[in-house]
């Protein structure tokens, strides 16, 4: 060829440049189909060439809790134990992964799975090995409803008469709740433990607790209770 080049790009956009080299690049064009032409300085058209761009199909990212505590998403209330697992596809591979959280974010993650994780609310952003990225929809770790015990005391009929009770009523927790009954020190009594209605009967005068645990073995004690008893009955005669 003679002289400058003049570089015509021609189909679903258009652009024309003229320049010395015989080499040049049109950027930024969206996917299509495109003719380019090259002509010298004589007009002598040297290359004409049908060009297809195509695209990758687009990056998609998706996140689910995957720490599963016997149905719940946290073992215990405040744990820091729950896990997300994210899920990339299409785009052009070679995908990394940040967790978003407040206040700070987790990066550099290989595998897309977070663990040790407080309840809040997360989003995971998928970058691929073409900085395309796509960010999860929002997903929520619940703790679970805290579990809580509180005792009340029934006192002994009659002095010695070793009918007192201490009855435990709970709420929350996961599962099924397990009861023991302990002294104010926290000493488990004997032939008490792993009740299941939390009511205990035949007891001596003391100090007594409630422990209750879940299937997570998340624990709640109560208040200390007093079962009391009468003095000793005394009669006498005139």
């Amino acid at each position: 060829g003679t002289g400058n080049y003049t570089f015509t790009l021609g189909g679903d956009a258009a652009a024309t440049q003229t320049q010395p080299g015989a080499i040049y690049r049109f950027n930024n064009l969206s996917a299509g189909n495109y003719t380019i032409d090259l002509e010298d300085a004589n007009s002598c058209s040297i290359v004409q060439q049908n060009v297809t761009l195509t695209e990758p199909v687009a990056l998609t990212a998706t996140a689910a809790i995957t720490s599963n505590f016997n149905g719940a998403e946290l073992s215990c209330f405040g744990a820091s134990d729950g896990e997300i697992t994210t899920t990339a596809g299409n785009g052009s591979g070679g995908y990394t992964y940040v967790l978003n959280e407040e206040p700070t974010n987790t990066t550099g993650d290989a595998n897309g799975i977070y663990t040790g994780l407080a309840a809040g609310s997360y989003t995971v952003t998928v970058t691929d090995n073409n900085g395309c990225s796509a960010t999860t929809t929002s997903i929520v770790i619940d703790n679970p409803v805290d579990v809580d015990v509180t005792a009340a005391a029934s006192n002994i009929s009659c002095n010695a008469a070793g009918d007192g009770s201490v009855t435990g009523s709970s709420s929350g927790g996961t599962g099924t709740l397990v009861y023991d009954l302990e002294d104010d020190l926290g000493n488990a009594i004997a032939n008490t433990t792993g009740d299941a209605s939390g009511t205990y009967t035949a007891l001596a005068a003391g100090t007594y607790r409630v422990r209750v645990t879940d299937d997570n073995g998340c624990t709640s004690t109560s208040n200390n209770v007093v079962v009391s008893e009468p003095a000793v009955l005394s009669a006498s005669t005139t």
